[in-house]
């Protein structure tokens, strides 16, 4: 999970399960430009889902050693917009290829509607508690 930074150009990542230290620590903050898949999401504000290592391999040549590294071979993510603004990506991986069905791909993006929420309404709730402490 990512979430868009105050000034909008890096995605912050918020947690991640899964992922050994060191690379969730490369990846801890993602300039918006990045060609990766998180990032991707955001500008796009359109799912991703890569099925495969080949299809890793199409999009994104330069991740494979990212592959590596973490023992993934498949990957949906999904952004997280809330009243028509992306605020963040979530990803799901998987450590064997997959082909992702119609409902995994509804179940993805209804999860992230969810996320968007939650995390809108965090940020909504630290925005008051810093007026109110000014």
């Amino acid at each position: 999970m990512a979430r868009r930074s105050q000034h909008g150009d890096t995605l912050d990542l918020m947690g991640a399960k899964d992922m050994p230290q060191e690379v969730f620590e490369q990846w801890r903050s993602i300039p918006l430009s990045a060609h990766a898949p998180l990032a991707d999401v955001v500008r796009e504000a359109k799912p991703i889902f890569l099925a495969s290592p080949n299809e890793w391999r199409e999009r994104y040549p330069e991740l494979l050693p990212l592959l590596v590294e973490t023992g993934h071979q498949a990957q949906m993510v999904a952004p997280l917009i809330v009243a028509g603004r992306c605020v963040g990506a979530m990803g799901v991986a998987f450590r064997e290829p997959r082909s992702f069905t119609d409902e995994e791909r509804d179940h993805l993006m209804s999860m992230a509607g969810q996320c968007a929420v939650a995390i809108e309404r965090a940020r909504l709730y630290e925005a008051e508690k810093d007026a109110r402490t000014a």
